[in-house]
């Protein structure tokens, strides 16, 4: 790597995200505990743990997580769906409108957006580490 020349201005917010499927526990520890060691200002820095839970044996990783991060403003969600497993659902129109109509379907019909889609992004924007567990 090369060295930096000029000093930095910490102006910028950083998103971290770790991607993490049935990650050997010493090595995940290892780098949660050097991304929380990092020098840059908290209040700029956001990290996101997302865990690919396929077994209740995958657990590990969130409580690791909570454990690194516990002394931090930290979020844990369990996600039962994902952004790409969600199947909408169809409902009759003259339910609440705070949906949007499906590509191709009747005009009788609306398509509900995830709710807990709403919950994981207001977590995301309101906390500065969150780890999510999902489908």
């Amino acid at each position: 790597m090369k060295c930096r020349t000029k000093p930095c201005t910490y102006l910028k917010t950083i998103g971290l995200t770790i991607s993490a499927y049935q990650e050997d526990p010493k090595y995940l520890r290892e780098c949660l505990t050097s991304v929380k060691g990092l020098k840059y200002p908290p209040e700029l820095l956001c990290i996101v743990m997302v865990i690919d839970e396929s077994t209740d044996n995958d657990r590990y990783m969130m409580n690791m997580f909570r454990e690194v991060f516990e002394d931090q403003d930290m979020g844990l969600y369990v996600w039962r769906n994902n952004y790409h497993s969600w199947i909408p659902p169809q409902v009759q129109d003259n339910m609440e409108m705070d949906t949007v109509s499906g590509p191709g379907q009747d005009a009788d019909y609306v398509i509900r957006e995830d709710p807990q889609r709403k919950e994981v992004e207001h977590l995301i924007q309101t906390k500065r580490c969150v780890c999510i567990t999902q489908e």
